[in-house]
């Protein structure tokens, strides 16, 4: 695939846990060059388990909210602008602690992350957060350890 854009409003969107991830770029829409970018929206209170990517880095830019990350034992706090690394072999997570939704870019390298959320997610019915999210921890686990993702029991 050559040059696209890709809309405010546009990109496959899927209800993943209790958020609104959106594709928008992935090893399919990159010709393979390895980056994954998605456009996530979290309600306040999200937190997905603690976990370890074990084949890609992941970084994370603040666009609205707030978030408490912990990577490799460190408590990191990004508000607005704020950007976030987590290294692979590392285990990190993190929490909303805004009053209002959380908006970030996720990014990792490579790509593989898209396809966990398209794997584990479901296509969303509207762009908005999913009124009735869908968490099933053996499943998580199960899908997690098939894309690289070990899921670690909450501290």
């Amino acid at each position: 695939m050559g040059a696209y854009v890709i809309g405010a409003d546009e990109g496959e969107a899927y209800w993943f846990l209790d958020n609104l991830m959106t594709v928008k770029a992935s090893s399919g829409l990159t010709g393979n060059r390895g980056l994954a970018l998605l456009e996530a929206v979290m309600p306040p209170g999200s937190a997905p388990p603690p976990h370890v990517h074990e084949k890609e880095d992941e970084a994370w830019y603040v666009l609205e909210g707030a978030v408490e990350f912990r990577v490799a034992g460190k408590t990191l706090t990004a508000r607005q602008g704020s950007f976030v690394f987590a290294p692979k072999g590392v285990e990190n997570g993190f929490r909303v602690t805004s009053s209002t939704p959380l908006k970030v870019l996720a990014i990792t390298w490579p790509a593989g992350f898209a396809d966990f959320v398209r794997e584990l997610g479901e296509p969303a019915g509207a762009r908005t957060l999913p009124s009735h999210p869908k968490i099933d921890p053996e499943r998580i686990v199960a899908v997690g350890k098939k894309h690289g993702i070990h899921v670690l029991p909450p501290h």
